[in-house]
């Protein structure tokens, strides 16, 4: 009887605590969307072109070469629950610009998804917006409008410091003004070796603290004026004196006049080559060469109609090394219906350097469906 009294006892408990802890029916399911685009580029090069693909640089030597691929193509997932407390949305962006599956008839056509974006948000108040996640950066996020530039964006290594990187990151807004700080994973773009599942750690992640970056923008209608700045720790741990500043200050507009746009970015940076710039700190054994520079770019925007446009650019990144690295681009933007977009784009790079002295013509044709 004691051990039937006690099973009864636990079942009614079981049942009484049932209501507590059943789940809640859920207020709203999440939207989902899928996106992104198809895109096609065929590229011809005239010289001998740092990634013939997405040109960043021109390379001694007579080697020209022409090429069509589509692994610029993009995959978007979009995920929200504005009915559920703090709105929160999410997003994944793949594309095709991974590793090739290796050399052979096949290596060309075979290449690896690669991760883009994969964050989500929630908002706790009207004003304020958290992210987490792996993002673009705060510092300096313009780019230039391009159709050859989409998986590595325009004037990279030539003016345009970028990344996208895991982070915290806090949005505010206030009126007019927008103010932005993230804490980023601290890659410090100095690894190398062969690829492998486990996550390397570089000088970024030996400094154990996080990048810095934070940016004010004020907007006026259509124009934006921004400030931003980036900081952090690089530790190289070679010969005791191992640790360097990794830093940047940037300024960025975005003015518009009717048809007319013109944007772009300046800056002054020191050991970012984290930000996809050849300003950056290197080791030897003899110890760790700083590097600092400047650079930025520029672009005019005209939309002559609704289904055509046009953009013109030029940009340069200076290093105190005496080396150089200057693209001018122009395209022509055709849409005859939404979904589709044709473009003409043609580029000239110039590298100077100690030893070098490079130029590149390239002419890219890009065909793109949106969905």
């Amino acid at each position: 009887m004691k051990h039937l009294a006690e099973k009864i006892f636990v079942a009614a408990l079981a049942l009484s605590g049932f209501g507590f802890f059943a789940p809640q029916p859920l207020s709203a399911q999440p939207e989902v969307k899928f996106s992104g685009f198809v895109l096609l580029n065929a590229q011809y090069n005239e010289g001998n072109a740092a990634n013939p693909e997405i040109v960043t640089a021109a390379l001694a030597g007579e080697k020209g070469s022409f090429l069509i691929t589509p692994r610029q193509s993009r995959f978007v997932v979009s995920v929200s629950s504005k009915e559920v407390r703090w709105s929160p949305t999410a997003k994944i962006e793949m594309d095709f610009w991974g590793l090739h599956s290796g050399s052979g008839p096949a290596g060309v056509t075979q290449t690896t998804p690669r991760l883009r974006l994969a964050y989500f948000e929630i908002q706790p108040g009207a004003a304020v917006k958290l992210s987490f996640g792996q993002n673009w950066i705060v510092f300096a996020p313009l780019n230039p409008a391009s159709l050859a530039h989409q998986s590595i964006p325009a004037n990279t290594t030539a003016g345009n410091l970028w990344a996208r990187l895991p982070m915290l990151r806090l949005d505010v807004k206030k009126q007019k003004l927008d103010f932005s700080f993230a804490l980023n994973r601290p890659y410090g773009a100095d690894l190398s070796g062969p690829t492998g599942q486990s996550d390397l750690l570089g000088a970024g992640e030996h400094s154990q603290l996080p990048f810095a970056q934070a940016r004010l923008t004020a907007t006026f209608g259509k124009n934006i004026l921004g400030v931003s700045g980036h900081y952090g720790k690089l530790d190289f741990r070679r010969n005791g004196a191992s640790k360097v500043n990794s830093q940047a200050l940037a300024g960025d507009f975005k003015l518009a006049w009717k048809k007319f746009s013109l944007m772009g970015e300046g800056f002054l940076a020191k050991n970012v080559g984290t930000l996809f710039s050849n300003i950056k700190a290197t080791a030897q054994e003899t110890g760790i060469t700083e590097m600092e520079g400047k650079g930025g770019w520029g672009q005019v925007g005209l939309e002559a109609s609704e289904r055509v446009s046009l953009h013109a650019g030029l940009g340069t990144e200076n290093r105190d090394n005496d080396t150089a690295n200057t693209q001018l681009f122009a395209n022509l933007m055709v849409k005859p219906d939404k979904p589709l977009t044709f473009a003409l784009e043609v580029g000239h790079t110039t590298t100077k350097g100690a030893t070098i002295k490079a130029k590149n013509l390239g002419v890219n044709l890009g065909c793109q469906y949106s969905f």
